[in-house]
């Protein structure tokens, strides 16, 4: 119930968002899925289309042994997915503009801007990565990689200062876990995993796009192989997560 609850203060606080951005004259339609995806677009004709994934999945929901983990998916989730070879993905990434992967306390977004004769492909390349391929050795090289990144980061003291009031004013509830906090020990495949299956979920997910048509980007969104097997997921994760694993 409480992710039901975020969603919805999330996609009403988008949808005005976007109606202001657009003008009073526009629209916002919405579509929820059998998944549990909700598909809200705008169209204004226009040429360019965005395209934002925005997954209720944050540092606060990470447990005491899964403690770093959506820091190590924002980072896996742009190198692999089990349709997208990492060649692949790159390729698919810098043909899109400007795409992004970017984590809160709260939230974990995706988003990207294609053209809009291509913004099917964007639909589905966005929920493709949603589902990373998670891969052993990708996990060791991504735990080097936000090792030097949390380090450089909290070297400013404005991020370091921010973090620490926010773990301060939140000691006592799981909203204040750092944002650049690193793990207390190496997490494994199946941890990683184990967090990515228990909250990157369709249902705690809502998909904004402007400048599609709303049918064609709901076509896209349930045609994308990539976020149904997170709808598969939802059963229990693959083997050998950990259950119980569901954090604030």
């Amino acid at each position: 119930m409480l992710a039901a609850g975020c969603v919805g203060r999330r996609a009403g606080a988008v949808g005005s968002r976007l109606a202001r951005a657009y003008g009073a004259g526009s629209s916002v339609r919405s579509t929820t899925l059998d998944s549990g995806l909700v598909v809200n677009t705008v169209d204004t004709q226009g040429p360019l289309a965005s395209v934002e994934l925005v997954v209720e999945a944050g540092t606060r929901h990470e447990t005491y042994a899964s403690a770093g983990s959506s820091y190590y998916l924002e980072r896996l989730a742009t190198l692999s997915t089990p349709r997208r070879s990492q060649v692949r993905l790159i390729h698919d990434i810098e043909s899109t503009l400007g795409f992004q992967v970017q984590r809160g306390h709260e939230s974990t977004t995706i988003a990207t801007r294609a053209l809009r004769e291509d913004a099917a492909s964007a639909v589905e390349l966005v929920l493709d990565t949603t589902r990373p391929s998670c891969l052993e050795y990708e996990i060791r090289d991504v735990a080097k990689v936000i090792a030097a990144d949390a380090q450089a980061r909290l070297a400013c003291p404005v991020t370091r200062v921010t973090d620490a009031i926010h773990q301060t004013a939140y000691r006592s509830h799981a909203l204040g876990r750092p944002k650049y906090g690193l793990p207390h020990a190496a997490l494994d495949q199946a941890t990683v995993m184990g967090y990515l299956y228990a909250h990157w979920t369709a249902p705690r997910a809502s998909l904004w796009v402007t400048n599609m048509d709303h049918d064609a980007a709901v076509a896209a969104a349930t045609g994308a192989a990539g976020f149904a097997n997170v709808v598969d997921g939802l059963a229990g994760g693959p083997p050998g997560s950990p259950p119980g694993d569901r954090g604030g």
